[in-house]
């Protein structure tokens, strides 16, 4: 396998690792360790967290390793707040789209999120829970708004889902995903807002650790 692939497989568990909360923030770790772990040599682990360094998920420690960079509580509640100001309008504009987007793909993807939920595989929830999101934003054609959503996702320690991992809380969560395909589905902008935007809400107090007793 091509190095370039390597790294940016590394790079994409990596991340996925540290946004389930996995690899803990402020924990010393081993590139040596995590190498053995993704069964891959320690040189495309390097070049994976200059990548993550470059974003702010880690920091390096001098021949020792790399520790995750913590987020605070008001660092993780302004990534919600700027989601929520581009997130939701953008679903209502995707509900008016012309020719209506063809859901079809998304509701198998939105089925596998929902698997992945139930089976508390939080690295495969994350990376299609991802996968959902930026595709229906690159419905509208705006690779900036998609770019800046990953990166607000990615900047994400979801330390929160650890404890629910399996739970009804979880897959609540994921299929929250069908009623927005639904507005969509019903070319719905008001809906599609509404849906998106309360998803945002539960999704928040998920990652912050907190059961939501009801939607």
């Amino acid at each position: 396998m091509a190095r370039t692939s390597l790294r940016s497989d590394a790079t994409r568990l990596l991340r996925a690792r540290i946004s389930s909360g996995e690899l803990e923030s402020g924990r010393l770790y081993a590139i040596g360790d995590i190498a053995a772990q993704l069964e891959v040599s320690p040189t495309p682990v390097r070049e994976a967290l200059l990548d993550l360094k470059s974003q702010g998920l880690i920091e390096m420690v001098r021949n020792r390793g790399f520790r995750i960079v913590e987020l605070t509580d008001d660092e993780l509640a302004e990534i919600v707040e700027i989601r929520l100001m581009l997130e939701p309008p953008a679903m209502a504009k995707v509900a008016a789209l012309e020719p209506p987007l063809d859901l079809t793909d998304l509701w198998t993807l939105s089925k596998r999120v929902e698997n992945a939920a139930a089976e508390g595989d939080l690295v495969s929830f994350l990376t299609l829970d991802k996968d959902f999101h930026l595709e229906l934003l690159a419905a509208l054609g705006n690779a900036r708004l998609v770019k800046v959503v990953e990166q607000l996702r990615d900047q994400t320690r979801l330390s929160g889902l650890k404890g629910i991992a399996g739970s009804k809380d979880l897959v609540g969560s994921a299929r929250e995903h069908d009623q927005l395909l639904q507005a969509l589905e019903s070319r719905d902008p008001v809906a599609a807002e509404a849906v998106m935007t309360a998803h945002l809400h539960h999704v928040s107090g998920l990652w912050a650790g907190r059961s939501e007793k009801s939607d």
